[in-house]
């Protein structure tokens, strides 16, 4: 690998933690499933939702999403409305959950192996922000690679730094002392998450319904 091809691959690397820094619903999704305690095995299934999510709209953003979007703008406007209507979902979720004692909780509503899973997909993939990403930053990057195996290695790159990303932000808040907090004030933390994740999806429909109005008249 030569000095050029690394450097740039580090400066892709060092542009992804950036975005990863950024507080969104895949960091308040992961956290939470650590501070309540969530088994190792599906905590790894939501990870790895979010990370097929990078996959696929990394993958996409090099297929010519971009074209795709341009020609047919309806559809990112579609996928924001759906996104916020799914996160809506999930804030309804949490705050129900938060109005259950934690024993009723426990007992009555197992955790789905594929249930964590799929969250994390939809949760990335109804992001309209992380197609943003992927095509006006991520894209136009990586296009100047010629060979299709620096292509992939690339997706590869970031697709484990997400990963690897998100598995730390799991180990973090899954420290007993931040658990102990969370069981303190399990109801407050459920409520907060809630608003945070409904603040999400009132975000969407607030920057998206302009547009909605452009394709409708």
């Amino acid at each position: 690998m030569n000095s050029d091809l690394f450097y740039s691959i580090l400066t892709l690397v060092v542009i992804q933690f950036f975005a990863l820094l950024t507080p969104g619903p895949d960091f308040f999704f992961i956290s939470r499933q650590a501070m309540i305690n969530t088994p190792k095995k599906q905590m790894l299934q939501a990870i790895s939702g979010i990370t097929t999510g990078v996959l696929i709209w990394a993958s996409l953003s090099l297929l010519g999403l971009s074209k795709i979007l341009n020609t047919y703008p309806a559809i990112q406007v579609v996928i924001a409305f759906f996104g916020g209507f799914y996160l809506l979902y999930i804030a309804y979720q949490i705050y129900h959950s938060s109005q259950i004692p934690p024993t009723t909780a426990q007992q009555d509503i197992p955790i789905s192996d594929d249930n964590l899973y799929f969250k994390g997909l939809m949760i990335n993939l109804l992001n309209p922000k992380a197609i943003v990403y992927f095509i006006v930053i991520f894209a136009p990057f990586v296009e100047k690679f010629d060979s299709i195996s620096l292509r992939a290695l690339t997706i590869a790159v970031i697709v484990i730094e997400t990963f690897l990303w998100f598995y730390l932000i799991s180990i973090i808040f899954s420290q007993k002392q931040l658990r102990n907090i969370y069981t303190r004030y399990q109801q407050k933390f459920d409520i907060a998450s809630a608003a945070v994740f409904a603040l999400f999806a009132i975000f969407l429909f607030y920057e998206f319904y302009p547009k909605f109005l452009q394709l409708i008249t």
